[in-house]
C-alpha cells in the first residue's frame, strides 16, 4: 500500500486570517497546490471507504461526496457559471401580483401595532426582539401581522423558536383566543419552559396526517420551519408528500427560508455552502395546485415591490426575509 504524507501547514497559513464564509478575489493564493493534490488523494481513496469509516468522519461532522454530473449538491464550477450566464430559473408565474398586494394591503394596518425592541435576551426568551436569531425582518412582521388579521384558533408551528415568541404576542392581541402548538424535536430551553406552549416534542416524521387534521381548523395556521433539505427521510419529504395533501381543512400555510421567486444566491451556496432544496419541492407543490393560493412572499416584495415593503415596515427594521405563506382549500 502506497503511504500517503500530508503537509497542510503552508495551506493553513494561508487562509488562517480569512473568515469562514468568506469570498475572495481569484487572485489571491489561498492554497498550496502541491499540499492540495496530495490531500485530494486520499480523500479520493475515503469516497467509498467503509461505512464504519465514513460514519466516523460524518460523526466529527464531515462528509466526502463526490463532484460530478450526478452529484446532489452541485460544484463551485456550476454555480458560479449559472449566475454568470443568467441560465438560473426564475418562478415569477407562482405568484399573483395583485393577489399579493392585496394582501398586503388588508394586513398593513397591524404592522402599525408590532414595535418590539431592537434587543434582548435570547436565552430568556421572554419576548421577541428585532435582532433575535434566525427570525426577523419582514418575516416577523407579517407572521405578527397576518396572525392579527386571521385571528386562527390553533397555530402549529413544526419548527419552532424565536418565532413563536412572535405568535404569542400575536394571539396575546387577539384576546387570547389562540392556541400555539409547537412540534419541535430540539426546543430551545423557553420553548420547553413556557405554559402558554403546547410542545410536541418529536420530529416532523413522526408526525400523522390525523393529527393535522385532528388540531387544525378552517381558518387556522400550519407555520412550516424546518431542515429545509430534500433527502432520504428528510422532514420536508413528510410534510409536502405525506402531510400537506391530506389536511381536511381551509388553512393558511407559512414555510420559511423561501427565496421564491429567485433560487437561492450565490453568496449562500458557493461561500456558505447552502443547498438547501425545499423551495424547490415546494414549487412543485404549488405549481397547478388548484387548493393553493399564495398570498405574500417577503422576498418577492422585497425584490418586486420594495417601496411597499419599506412602508410595512415603518423603519424598525430592514424590509426582507424569506418567509412564503399560500392558503389551501380542504382536500376534497
Amino acid at each position: 500500500m502506497k503511504e500517503f504524507k500530508i503537509d497542510c501547514s503552508e495551506t493553513l497559513s494561508l487562509i488562517g486570517d480569512i473568515k469562514p464564509g468568506t469570498h475572495v478575489p481569484e487572485d489571491r493564493r489561498v492554497y498550496a497546490e502541491e499540499e492540495m493534490m496530495a490531500l485530494s488523494r486520499v480523500l479520493k481513496r475515503l469516497l467509498y471507504a467503509p461505512s464504519q469509516l465514513r460514519r466516523f468522519l460524518q460523526d466529527q461532522g464531515v462528509t466526502i461526496t463526490p463532484a460530478n454530473f450526478y452529484s446532489t449538491i452541485p460544484t463551485i464550477r456550476e454555480i458560479e457559471e449559472s449566475f454568470a450566464s443568467g441560465t438560473t430559473d426564475s418562478y415569477d408565474e407562482l405568484f399573483d401580483e395583485a393577489a399579493v398586494l392585496d394582501f398586503l394591503d388588508s394586513i398593513m394596518p397591524f404592522s402599525a401595532e408590532f414595535d418590539p425592541p431592537k434587543d434582548g435576551d435570547p436565552d430568556a426568551g421572554e419576548s421577541y426582539f428585532w435582532n433575535a436569531p434566525m427570525y426577523s425582518f419582514s418575516d416577523a412582521m407579517s407572521y405578527y401581522s397576518i396572525l392579527r388579521y386571521l385571528e386562527p384558533k390553533n397555530i402549529v408551528e413544526i419548527g419552532s423558536g424565536f418565532s413563536t415568541l412572535v405568535a404569542l404576542q400575536a394571539v396575546s392581541r387577539n384576546g387570547n383566543a389562540g392556541k400555539v402548538t409547537c412540534v419541535e424535536p430540539y426546543p430551545r430551553d423557553f420553548i420547553v419552559r413556557n405554559p402558554d406552549i403546547n410542545l410536541v416534542q418529536k420530529p416532523a416524521q413522526e408526525i400523522e396526517p390525523d393529527y393535522l387534521n385532528d388540531t387544525l381548523r378552517d381558518g387556522d395556521v400550519l407555520f412550516i420551519d424546518s431542515t429545509h433539505t430534500v433527502k432520504h427521510n428528510s422532514d420536508c419529504l413528510r410534510i409536502y408528500l405525506k402531510l400537506l395533501p391530506q389536511i381536511r381543512h381551509d388553512i393558511h400555510v407559512h414555510v420559511h427560508d423561501i427565496y421564491l421567486p429567485q433560487p437561492y444566491s450565490l453568496q449562500m451556496m458557493r461561500d456558505r455552502q447552502i443547498y438547501w432544496t425545499e423551495q424547490y419541492l415546494l414549487a412543485a407543490y404549488l405549481t397547478g395546485n388548484s387548493r393553493t393560493k399564495i398570498l405574500y412572499g417577503s422576498n418577492y416584495l422585497q425584490l418586486r415591490h420594495p417601496e411597499r415593503l419599506a412602508a410595512f415596515m415603518h423603519g424598525r427594521q430592514k424590509p426582507g426575509g424569506a418567509s412564503l405563506w399560500f392558503s389551501q382549500k380542504a382536500k376534497a
